[in-house]
């Protein structure tokens, strides 16, 4: 971590700054039946039909209707058959740009790929998702089976015998329990990334040693919660390891788990995992041993790593590198483009004055020029302009409306008058007494970049001084939790569900009476949060975007969080890795176990 201060430029100096970081990458380089599903791969397509006042989940899982007036459609099918045959023998090492390493080891506490995607492979979940194809369809993991009741409040699971961790010990129901009582009901001060999807649980229930249930106090069907439990965060763990770490796993890396891979050595450059012999699947994992190598996003070196062969995959590429890749320009190598759900943005500090004050908020919003900081950084990193909700979906605004929205558009004169004007009734005219900010931020190029320009457009349109504070990907997500900050970009929120009412209360809401985990700013406004519960309840499509409209006019007079826009990436592979999903897809960091992949050669 360090500090620089850049003052008095121009965006026409930020985009050469682009250009050249840019081009050193590419040289560098129906019933009332209880509904039992078995060994099922569910497809997610969740298609929401007005009907009235119905709850029912419909014979084989086909169609569950989790909220009045609203049908989700989950589709069970097969297994799809990967389209190309797997060899005979397996082994090998397989060697993984990793963004790394993380600042502690408590994956349950953690946004960041840093943590799960080198843990995911020594740990299981109940259900997981496949890369067998861009649905990135949904089948059973720790749990063979499952029953939804028939309205649809709860959830029973039916384990897997003879499951062992790492250490020999017997995998049981109780260790399911634990760990999502770790997810759900986090005691104390610990910290839960994904809390809030699974808000309507109300108790983790052992039925018996291989059955666990979970009680819903409202209705949720299988497109949110399997979903959900398939996030590849929500892994489980020893019951003994977290009992003995009062469930705070910051210090802890080499604890057992179920998983394909067992921890071997972990240092400043990699993380070695080895096949756990004893894996409950006989035929998993299809190589010996990974090693992921920590190498940063969007930099010359992880471009490099994947051109010369150091590794054999790698995500975060720059868009030059990912598109060449995607059309077959790099010979040896494959790739797809990748879409994360998630709200990009630029979150402010509200226990800090005068980040208190809506009025600071605003005119700082108002002032930057996000239209044209993506455009500086285009070669570094895609990047959308959008608003709180999550881009492409009905509840999002378009671009006309983005464009006839100060804060969210290209600053006009009169943008610039208002966000002046803002700032003086704030009590700062011309920025006098304004404190210096600290922009927090990750040190990765377009990071840089867009810092660089942030700076420079506080200083331009309000006269508002600034320094930059790098830091890496695990740093930057504790100095968010513990509000180490005035205010940071690259501070979003996402939870892996495309439903507004489970992403918008992790982000920007409240669970209880403390801002949840995503709420980094600590936000906390009663109408606000009260549209949340009505988003929540609410069937009808049309009733629910008029709802995200009131909430849209809450945040455009709080501004929160600056809303940055979400920003595609690209994957890319070495042609003799066969396994890898087929084609560009959307999801979460969902497909990080590794164990079903192999080496053609």
């Amino acid at each position: 971590m360090y500090r620089f201060k850049l003052r008095n430029l121009n965006l026409k100096w930020l985009a050469f700054v682009a250009m050249v970081l840019s081009a050193s990458f590419f040289v560098a380089c129906g019933g009332t039946e209880t509904v039992t599903v078995v060994e099922t791969v569910v497809v997610e397509k969740e298609v929401q039909v007005i009907v009235e006042k119905a709850v029912t989940v419909t014979e084989k899982g086909d169609d569950v209707i989790i909220r009045e007036d609203v049908i989700v459609v989950q589709t069970a099918v097969p297994v799809p058959t990967k389209s190309v045959t797997k060899p005979g023998t397996w082994g090998g090492t397989l060697k993984l740009a990793a963004h790394g390493p993380p600042a502690h080891f408590d994956f349950y506490a953690s946004n960041t790929i840093a943590n799960i995607g080198s843990q995911a492979p020594m740990y299981n979940k109940l259900v997981r998702k496949l890369g067998v194809s861009t649905d990135l369809p949904i089948t059973g993991d720790l749990a063979h089976s499952w029953e939804i009741a028939p309205d649809a409040k709860t959830y029973t699971f039916f384990l897997r015998d003879g499951v062992k961790f790492h250490d020999g010990s017997e995998f049981s129901a109780e260790d399911v329990k634990a760990s999502y009582d770790r997810i759900i009901f986090p005691q104390g001060d610990l910290v839960s990334g994904r809390k809030t999807n699974f808000g309507a649980v109300t108790a983790v229930n052992v039925v018996d040693p291989l059955t666990v249930e979970f009680k819903l106090d409202a209705a949720r069907g299988p497109g949110w919660m399997l979903t959900a439990m398939a996030h590849g965060w929500n892994v489980i763990v020893q019951k003994e390891t977290l009992d003995a770490t009062g469930g705070d796993l910051k210090e802890v890396d080499d604890h057992p788990g179920t998983g394909p891979f067992k921890y071997v050595s972990r240092n400043d450059e990699r993380w070695v995992q080895e096949r756990f012999d004893d894996y409950w699947d006989p035929s998993k994992p299809n190589v010996d041993r990974i090693e992921h190598i920590w190498l940063v996003a969007w930099t010359p070196e992880l471009s490099a790593a994947l051109l010369s062969g150091v590794v054999d995959w790698g995500m975060w590429l720059d868009p030059k590198l990912g598109n060449d890749i995607r059309d077959g320009k790099k010979e040896g190598l494959k790739g797809l483009r990748w879409t994360l759900p998630n709200v990009g943005g630029m979150v402010f500090n509200q226990t800090r004055a005068p980040y208190d004050d809506k009025r600071v908020r605003k005119a700082i919003s108002i002032a930057i020029d996000q239209a044209s900081i993506n455009e500086a950084t285009k070669d570094l990193r895609e990047s959308e302009l959008g608003d709180w909700f999550l881009f492409g979906t009905p509840f999002a605004m378009t671009p006309e409306q983005l464009a006839a929205t100060p804060g969210l558009r290209t600053p006009t004169d009169d943008d610039i008058a208002l966000a002046q004007s803002l700032l003086a009734d704030a009590g700062y005219p011309n920025a006098e007494g304004f404190p210096t900010v600290t922009l927090v931020t990750r040190e990765t190029p377009d990071q840089k970049v867009t810092n660089a320009a942030i700076q420079a457009l506080l200083k331009q349109h309000l006269n508002i001084d600034a320094e930059i504070e790098l830091t890496d990907i695990s740093v930057h997500g504790e100095k968010l939790r513990t509000q180490e900050f005035d205010f940071s970009t690259n501070a979003g929120y996402t939870v892996g569900l495309t439903d507004p009412a489970a992403y918008i209360v992790a982000g920007l809401g409240m669970c209880g009476d403390k801002p949840c985990d995503q709420n980094m700013g600590q936000w906390n406004h009663a109408g606000f949060n009260d549209l949340i519960v009505k988003l929540t309840d609410e069937g009808n499509q049309g009733a629910r975007i008029a709802i995200v409209n009131e909430m849209r006019e809450i945040l455009l007079d709080e501004w929160p969080l600056m809303p940055m826009g979400p920003a595609p990436q690209f994957w890319g592979w070495s042609e003799n890795l066969l396994g890898v999903v087929p084609g560009d897809f959307s999801g979460h960091y969902d497909l990080h176990t590794w164990d079903d992949v192999w080496f053609a050669k």
